[in-house]
């Protein structure tokens, strides 16, 4: 007689369509454990809420999940105004007023936008009753996932495991200290979880140092999927090319540094008369023009604005290099160091060398010396980037050998489906 196949209840926000790169984790976690005997139920907002999907998965994400065998539980949310114009608002949250008032206050309060799925996602898994599922994840952010995890942990008496993709009461883009009573919450969550994963090694110290229970703590790392790649056509560039593919958070992640690397590369000049480029792509196009026109760099950028996952990751396949930022600053917090985003591993993936900007001895500047991947610079090493981009375009540095396998997301899910049995059993 075949063994019952474990059931795993996975809470997550961001999913394709979604073109948050925490979909990209939640996407292969559900992907890769459904391959390692997993029975995957995936609680998720309804891809129509979403203001700007990607356009090349929406119309196949059903389809995808019904191949892959994830079965989709589809969500409201109560409060879309608190996400600006990132979901579709009812016709009263569609004011520009409104929206920004509400922004104000989700920051002034310290409020996670979250806090109106918690709801709909516990009411959407009515459905469900106590032994359905062996296990239940949820991902944050946004954190209210959690608390949403806690309710359904009690009503179905399965445990709970909290994924960490970024910090929460110590995140290090939050415009202001966050409340007691969020450090509060947060503490109590992870005392009643069965286990907690963090994509760092560096955000598992800053969660052991703030709250303790680290023997209940795992690192999952984010990391690419090899089916992404397979059969993908490089982008075709007429002049070396870098690209940075993303979005920033001022003032830790800016693109000053690689624009002014990119204008002393050009102004010492490239081989055969070729010019440097930096293409940019995604969501802040104003932001990138301002700095390269105040930096007298414009000539030499290029604004692709927000396209596609999969034109993405063939511009980072076809770059010269693939620019990764996690923080500008000399020196950093913990929290900061602890960064390890999701775009350093799609430019493993495609085998791009990585132009990583962040203080020395972060996580991700380990894990680019670990895997041979590309070089880290400081953000104040804007001539020695210059000078390793000339090198690239010049033939004269050897394009480096990259050590990746490990960050592939069938190795990633091995790990994670050994956590989950652990926790399963406490």
């Amino acid at each position: 007689m075949n063994a019952r196949a474990p059931q795993l209840l996975f809470l997550a926000f961001p999913f394709p369509p979604s073109r948050a790169i925490g979909a990209v984790r939640c996407a292969n976690l559900a992907k890769y454990l459904t391959r390692l005997g997993w029975r995957v139920t995936v609680v998720t907002l309804d891809p129509r809420l979403l203001a700007d999907p990607d356009p090349a998965v929406t119309d196949m994400a059903e389809a995808w999940c019904r191949d892959a065998g994830i079965h989709r539980v589809l969500t409201g949310h109560d409060y879309r105004m608190l996400y600006g114009g990132a979901l579709k608002g009812r016709w009263w949250e569609r004011p520009a007023i409104i929206r920004k008032t509400a922004g104000r206050a989700v920051r002034w309060l310290g409020m996670d936008p979250g806090v109106g799925w918690v709801r709909p996602a516990v009411a959407a898994c009515a459905q469900f009753r106590p032994g359905d599922f062996d296990v239940i994840l949820a991902s944050g952010s946004p954190f209210p996932a959690f608390e949403a995890a806690r309710r359904l942990s009690q009503r179905l008496g399965a445990p709970m495991v909290l994924d960490y993709r970024d910090l929460w009461s110590a995140g290090p883009h939050a415009h202001r200290r966050m409340p007691v009573r969020i450090e509060r919450a947060e503490r109590a969550l992870l005392q009643q979880a069965a286990g907690t994963w963090t994509v760092s090694a560096g955000m598992a110290r800053c969660l052991e140092d703030r709250f303790g229970g680290g023997d209940k703590r795992s690192v999952i790392t984010n990391g690419f999927d090899p089916d992404e790649f397979r059969d993908r056509v490089p982008t075709r560039f007429a002049q070396p090319t870098i690209v940075y593919a993303g979005a920033f958070y001022p003032p830790l992640r800016v693109i000053d540094p690689v624009l002014d690397a990119v204008g002393m590369a050009n102004r010492r000049g490239l081989p055969n008369g070729q010019e440097l480029r930096l293409l940019y792509l995604g969501p802040h196009s104003g932001c990138v023009r301002a700095v390269a026109k105040e930096k007298n760099a414009s000539q030499w950028l290029d604004d692709g604005g927000n396209v596609s996952r999969r034109e993405v990751l063939s511009a980072l396949m076809g770059s010269l290099a693939a620019v990764v930022i996690t923080s500008v600053q000399d020196t950093a917090s913990p929290e900061v160091d602890s960064i390890l985003t999701g775009k350093l591993f799609e430019a493993m993936g495609a085998h791009a060398p990585v132009l990583l900007v962040a203080p020395p001895g972060t996580d991700a500047a380990q894990v680019v010396l670990q895997t041979r991947a590309g070089r880290a610079f400081a953000g104040k090493e804007a001539a020695g980037m210059a000078d390793w981009i000339r090198q690239l375009a010049c033939g004269t540095e050897v394009r480096p050998g990259s050590d990746v396998e490990a960050y592939a997301w069938p190795q990633i899910a091995r790990q994670a489906d050994s956590a989950l049995r652990e926790a399963m059993t406490r």
